[in-house]
């Protein structure tokens, strides 16, 4: 059995804690999927976590100390590094380096790298073990670097160079592996890592929940205006997330009662306020191109969460899912209109009952557990 080192911009959950309490954000998507890979895989074999720190300074200090977090079979390592932006990832680099040098001496096994292709540093500090007889490197891809917003064409370019020399690939879609790995090594399509949530309605009367990323290219504002023209008697409008649209539904929260903004939820309360939905809705305009490489992970924890989930659609939704999830057809405001009314004049307990279903679908199939068990009997079967 190799030994496994992840590599990669995820934080200990309880730093991943103390950052949203203090209003900062890193990705919450990616570093949810990564905990829960990193949990799955702790319930088999150990698994030590070197931990890329955040782009942004967090702290006035120019020296971070080094910081150890263990969570039962997993170490966190958070290394000192010069805090300052052209030296933080020369500093970081040598740290890991040393430590991987030190590790190699002191073990006789195998090593498995496994790393976060959401980093370019990750990349960079892989690439030094490319030819080492005893180490292999698995790169993890959540997201294209086509799909990141501002980012330059010559950095595109060396993303892709430094993430295709792995000598294997996890992704969640099969066109976002094309993209890393032309030349077919070894890959894992993994679409998702679900978890489950005990959960109450977190509100005293029954909401429509929507939670994520509050930009207008993910029909944020649309589920709003489109809520205001169904204009229902008996159950609010309840938002949570970060980003640009958030100070336009704090004003629409002080005009209108029924529409309630919860800022940026930690994710075991972001869980249950899930849990407690009377539906969960993702707006999101179709995308071919974005479809094509990403899965909107918010959809997989709405269904997990046993609440009903309404959805625009994707291909990999509708394959998995069918008719457990409800369906909007059209993103403009009348169709998320027309797709409301449509489930709120149904029959609840059906849609309870379907629910229910999909939750155990998704458990069944994407489970922490079975993906983690899945994911080291892969890993030790590579040659």
């Amino acid at each position: 059995m190799a030994k496994l080192i992840l590599i990669g911009s995820v934080l200990p959950p309880i730093i991943f804690q103390q950052w949203l309490d203090a209003g900062e954000v890193i990705n919450p998507s990616h570093q949810l999927f990564l905990t829960r890979l990193i949990e799955g895989v702790s319930n088999q074999q150990t698994l030590q976590v070197l931990c890329l720190p955040p782009v942004k300074k967090t702290s006035s200090k120019l020296f971070m100390p080094e910081n150890i977090y263990r969570l039962g079979q997993t170490m966190y390592i958070q290394f000192p590094f010069l805090n300052h932006r052209w030296l933080r990832p020369m500093s970081v680099s040598f740290q890991m380096h040393r430590y991987l040098k030190k590790t190699i001496r002191q073990s006789t096994e195998n090593i498995m790298l496994l790393i976060d292709g959401n980093s370019r540093l990750a990349g960079s500090i892989a690439s030094r073990y490319q030819h080492h007889p005893r180490i292999q490197t698995i790169g993890i891809f959540t997201d294209s670097p086509k799909q990141i917003s501002n980012l330059r064409p010559q950095h595109i370019r060396s993303w892709y160079r430094l993430h295709r020399q792995h000598h294997a690939y996890i992704g969640i879609t099969e066109t976002l592996l094309n993209e890393f790995n032309p030349s077919k090594k070894p890959q894992w399509i993994l679409p998702c890592i679900v978890d489950t949530m005990d959960g109450a309605k977190q509100h005293d009367r029954p909401y429509v929940f929507f939670s994520g990323a509050l930009y207008e290219r993910y029909g944020v504002e649309t589920l709003i205006h489109a809520y205001l023209q169904l204009k229902p008697k008996n159950i609010d409008l309840l938002m949570a997330g970060f980003g640009p649209v958030s100070q336009r539904i704090e004003q629409l929260s002080q005009q209108h009662r029924q529409i309630k903004f919860l800022g940026l939820l930690n994710p075991t309360l972001t869980r249950k306020y899930q849990a407690g939905a009377y539906v969960n809705v993702n707006p999101r305009p179709l995308d071919e191109a974005l479809d094509n490489v990403a899965i909107p992970s918010k959809v997989l924890d709405y269904i997990s969460s046993g609440a009903p989930t309404l959805t625009t659609r994707h291909p990999f939704i509708e394959a998995q899912f069918n008719d457990y999830i409800h369906y909007i057809d059209d993103s403009s405001v009348d169709g998320i209109r027309i797709a409301l009314k449509r489930f709120l004049s149904a029959d609840y307990g059906l849609a309870q009952t379907k629910a229910n279903k999909a939750k155990n679908l998704a458990l069944t199939s994407f489970g922490k557990e079975k993906i983690g068990y899945d994911l080291v009997t892969w890993i030790n079967a590579l040659k």
